[in-house]
């Protein structure tokens, strides 16, 4: 039963108990006044058959409680004619004449929306909205900067806040508690409505945190660190997990693909053994674009201590034997770096495909081996997230530039350059946590996942910037948000589509985009993963 039902049921069992008759002098005389006294069609009761009309209809109700409640009718009808004549005297005198034309308001309507428009308006709530930061204060430079990227988009936010509730970050280290322990604090202690960055530890937590939003409908968990987290977990109301970028398994994806867009035919495919899982998607996508895996090899990763391997000479030959036209390797920097001069060494020059794991960390690829070695290679190139041209990524650098330039953005910033991923990452999935936030009209995980959802995808106005989208949900406008990362379409769990390109070494320390991919494509390797139960 619904509660419209529900309520037409309790109506009916009131009325059924009340009085069944009236005096008749008082329903003649109401009745002759009303055929006196013509009035106008009142707006009130055209909102209020407006209403009735969409209420659904109730059960039958019985025949012997009917005949007393069309009775009690009577007597209803006419306690509500007086009462109108009354008001509507009142009316009257405050309105003037009867026959005063009505001013008709000029602006045209504003077009429908076909998802829940923002109920922003009647909130009453002017206290900030606080988001939770997971973050690695055990890596300071690391942490700076994730600090510094998440306030350069919650300072554009908060230029016009959705619900006029501005942002509030509380920043907590997930590395010396662990996050399940940040996580709980930041949603019991800190009371955040919004939890950033859940990440790889979420499994060991994950039955609290689901209590959690059953019970309060909080918090809301974007994401940007989501990349280990299994791909069935999230985008559903009783679990708001919807992330920023892809899982780790698209930079296989993308190398393989980067691969057979170049010609390969026969590719090798190495990877140390926190790779694994990219060498699996590896091994599929391969298998969906036709290309011919002629080796794999399982390596182990270096180290210092007697006895740990310290280089791969018996492994590199046994690619020179496969004689593959591309060599597709997943590890950290110091492998891919020692990989790439012991080949060099050895007089071989292949195509080697690295992942964004070679820039990261303290010691990456080009500072750990000379570019020498990478020169004397046919290409040595890596693949990463990247920005999408068009008007996002305009606006987003000037921005951008604009905070570097000043005092605390320049120390901030640092040598960060405006298309790192990471900041690109904070950048869009905290512009769509906000626009989602207006769209619900409230943070509430059952509104605010949907939400996501609808700002985030078509159908919709196109819409680069936060403001423009801010503007259009406001005015009861689809949005299809756009962003520097370009668009953010969503699987059943969450999972988000992004730009993926190819990048160079042009330097020790300085890299330069080669080419962009085929977003649609990386994602339907990603769909062929996902299906054969790569990560899950």
């Amino acid at each position: 039963m619904t509660r419209e039902q529900q309520f037409e049921q309790r109506l009916a069992d009131w009325l059924g108990d009340g009085p069944l008759d009236a005096p008749d002098e008082a329903i003649d005389a109401a009745a002759a006044h009303a055929r006196a006294h013509p009035r106008r069609r009142s707006l009130l009761g055209d909102l209020w058959r407006t209403v009735m009309d969409r209420i659904q209809p109730a059960p039958p109700i019985p025949p012997a409680r009917r005949s007393r409640i069309r009775a009690f009718a009577t007597v209803a009808v006419a306690a509500v004619v007086l009462l109108a004549i009354i008001g509507g005297g009142a009316l009257l005198l405050n309105q003037g004449p009867v026959n005063q034309p009505v001013a008709v308001p000029s602006a045209a309507p504003t077009p429908a929306s076909s998802t829940p428009a923002s109920t922003s308006a009647p909130t009453a709530r002017t206290d900030a909205i606080k988001v939770g930061h997971l973050n690695y204060h055990g890596w300071p430079d690391f942490a700076a900067w994730f600090s510094a990227s998440a306030d350069f988009a919650v300072n554009i936010i908060n230029e016009d806040p959705p619900l006029g509730r501005r942002l509030e970050v509380i920043d907590r280290d997930i590395m010396a508690p662990g996050e399940a322990t940040a996580a709980k604090q930041l949603v019991e202690q800190d009371k955040v409505e919004v939890l950033l960055n859940v990440t790889g530890d979420y499994p060991s937590y994950r039955d609290w945190m689901l209590a959690q939003v059953e019970a309060n409908r909080f918090p809301a968990m974007p994401t940007m660190f989501c990349g280990a987290i299994p791909p069935q977990f999230g985008g559903t109301v009783e679990e708001p997990l919807m992330r920023g970028v892809p899982q780790d398994t698209v930079e296989a994806s993308t190398a393989v693909l980067h691969a057979s867009n170049l010609g390969a035919r026969r590719i090798a495919i190495l990877a140390t053994e926190d790779f694994a899982l990219l060498k699996a998607q590896a091994l599929v996508a391969a298998r969906e674009l036709g290309l011919e895996v002629v080796l794999t090899l399982d390596l182990d990763a270096l180290g210092t201590n007697p006895g740990a391997k310290t280089g791969y000479p018996a492994e590199i030959r046994e690619v020179a034997a496969a004689s593959p036209d591309a060599v597709i390797m997943f590890s950290g920097g110091k492998e891919g770096g020692t990989f790439v001069k012991e080949a060099a060494d050895a007089g071989n020059s292949w195509t080697i495909i690295g992942t964004g794991s070679w820039t990261v960390g303290t010691v990456t690829l080009p500072q750990t081996k000379a570019m020498e070695a990478i020169a004397r290679h046919k290409a040595v190139v890596f693949t990463g997230p990247t920005y999408a041209d068009g008007p996002a990524w305009d606006y987003y650098r000037q921005r951008f530039d604009a905070f570097a330039a000043t005092p605390a953005g320049s120390g901030a910033v640092g040598d960060h350059p405006a298309d790192e991923w990471v900041i690109l990452a904070y950048y869009d999935i905290l512009t769509l946590t906000a626009l989602a936030t207006e769209q619900a009209g409230t943070t509430a995980t059952d509104r605010w996942l949907p939400a996501m959802r609808a700002v985030a995808m078509a159908p919709g106005t196109k819409c680069s910037r936060y403001a423009e989208c801010l503007a259009l949900i406001r005015a009861r406008t689809d949005v299809d948000y756009s962003g520097v990362t370009g668009e953010m379409d969503y699987t059943e769990t969450g999972i988000v589509s992004a730009t993926y390109g190819i990048f160079r070494w042009t330097g020790p320390d300085a890299t330069e985009r080669v080419t962009v991919l085929d977003s649609a494509k990386v994602s339907e390797l990603e769909q062929a993963g996902l299906a054969t139960g790569v990560g899950q």
